[in-house]
């Protein structure tokens, strides 16, 4: 809640009559600071709701056998539900080698209707690599929490399948294969001491 930072002042100027012992009022002046109010329309607080923002951060993993994982050789991309690119980041952008982490989502309002995403490995055809074609379905539902005065998210994620995945165990899983390398020698024999 935004508290309204009005200061209302009051002047009331006053007699007393000796004769009669009343004290009346001769005049009233109300004015107001810190507000566009009109004093004309009285004394008036009007404070604003205006819930805290929710944010959400999807964090994953990202798993390569065959070899060592470098930082940033994987590139991982949010889409939103037309298909465009809401973020992208690659491994160890955002923290360990092996952590895919998207900048937060943030809400400032409730959602009307769930808002859809998707998460996709970005195929840069490194020789060796075989990339994973996992997509992962995130939902994000946004409500409003007025007792506690923010915003609240329900996030759920699914594989393909439509199995439910926590946040922070989605995983890419990608295998390195090197090409084969032949070396060819070429020898010469020699016998020594026989005819």
């Amino acid at each position: 809640i935004v508290y309204d930072e009005a200061v209302w002042t009051l002047t009331v100027e006053t007699a007393y009559d000796e004769t009669t012992g009343v004290l009346s009022e001769v005049s009233r002046n109300l004015t107001v600071t810190g507000s566009e109010a009109d004093p004309a329309n009285g004394i008036v607080f009007t404070n604003k709701y205006d819930p805290v923002d929710a944010k959400v951060i999807l964090k994953g993993k990202k798993s390569l056998s065959g070899r060592e994982l470098t930082e940033g050789e994987f590139t991982f991309r949010l889409l939103d539900a037309a298909g465009n690119i809401k973020y992208e980041t690659t491994n160890g952008e955002h923290g360990a080698l092996d952590e895919i982490i998207f900048p937060a989502l943030s809400y400032s309002e409730p959602t009307a209707a769930p808002v859809v995403y998707t998460i996709v490995e970005v195929d840069e055809g490194e020789t060796g690599v075989s990339y994973a074609t996992t997509v992962y379905t995130v939902t994000v539902e946004v409500t409003d929490d007025p007792v506690k005065g923010e915003l609240v998210t329900h996030v759920t994620i699914t594989d393909a399948e439509g199995n439910p995945v926590n946040n922070s165990e989605w995983t890419f899983e990608n295998t390195y294969k090197g090409t084969p390398t032949y070396a060819y020698v070429t020898a010469t024999k020699v016998l020594e001491g026989k005819d």
